[in-house]
């Protein structure tokens, strides 16, 4: 586990940490060829999490559905340190999204349409590398709605990307295509953001939405061209912004906007920093005032052991 200390906690008051690097994405599971339970071993000691409540659908009842319900949650976590490489300590993020408790969770094979369920979910996401430092550097204390440092243009306009990402029954086409950045936010997001999600022929089975890994990324072969340092306050201070689409549409079929349900946005960050372990935050809020503070207190301190 990545620790801190105070002449490091000086240093991070010094700097100003970018975005985070994409790395190996893992979708709907962990990246390449790592397994499930040698993945969720890196995280039973993570530096970092965050856990995020949110309403969406009961899906154990029949689509479409009528209401949301409460007690979905999304959880993010950082870990540093588990790479394998002794030589190289780069964190490792996941992601997961888990149903409210008691909640039954169809089953689907393959993520197909079965008799069983008319439920289908399409994820699509963007790494913290998408959005601007300034984006990064508003949205530390956000709430998991993106809504403190994304204009109210820009989440209306990604949600209605979201509503138009959906499963497409005809023919088991599967996911639409990937969601664009809208126009409405030029402003928080790079030129050249990547898209990440499921694909045209792959759904995800809603048997992942019980906190197995959904998301996950780790340092990708040829290095992240920032050291571990650097590595770690990335991921730790890094916001993903998360759409998830419960529906799926017959184009055959009419059904009003009403009757299809509202697509998920978060945004998520592992906010929540182990205690023992560095947060880049700290130092940084204490501002040039406390910075100055720090510096001295350290001075003084040093004297007294003399």
């Amino acid at each position: 586990m990545k620790t801190a200390s105070a002449l490091t906690i000086w240093v991070l008051a010094l700097l100003s940490p970018t975005t985070a690097y994409d790395g190996d994405v893992g979708i709907a599971g962990p990246p390449n060829d790592i397994n499930v339970e040698e993945w969720e071993s890196y995280f039973k000691t993570p530096n970092a999490t965050g856990t995020y409540a949110f309403d969406a659908y009961n899906v154990s009842t029949p689509f479409p559905p009528k209401e949301t319900v409460g007690g979905w949650k999304a959880t993010i976590a950082v870990a540093a340190n588990v790479t394998g490489d002794e030589d190289d300590n780069y964190p490792v993020t996941s992601i997961s999204i888990t149903a409210p408790e008691d909640m039954k969770l169809p089953a689907i094979n393959d993520s197909r349409r079965s008799n069983e369920s008319d439920w289908h979910v399409c994820v699509a996401f963007w790494t913290p590398k998408a959005l601007d430092d300034d984006a990064i550097d508003d949205g530390q204390d956000d709430d998991g709605s993106c809504s403190s440092f994304l204009s109210d243009d820009c989440i209306e306009a990604l949600n209605g990307e979201g509503n138009g990402y959906f499963w497409n029954s005809t023919n088991d086409n599967g996911c639409g295509l990937l969601p664009d950045i809208p126009e409405q936010c030029e402003d928080y997001f790079s030129d050249d953001a990547s898209t990440y999600g499921f694909s045209l022929i792959v759904g995800a089975n809603l048997s992942l939405l019980d906190g197995k890994p959904l998301i996950a990324v780790r340092p990708g072969p040829n290095g992240l061209g920032v050291d571990e340092d650097e590595a770690y306050d990335n991921a730790v201070r890094g916001i993903w912004t998360v759409i998830v689409n419960w529906g799926r549409r017959d184009p055959t079929e009419w059904r009003t906007p009403d009757e299809m349900p509202v697509a998920s946005l978060l945004c998520l960050r592992a906010s929540n920093v182990t205690e023992g372990s560095v947060n880049p935050n700290a130092a940084e809020r204490l501002g040039l005032d406390g910075t100055f503070t720090l510096f001295i207190a350290l001075v003084a301190s040093s004297f007294l052991l003399y």
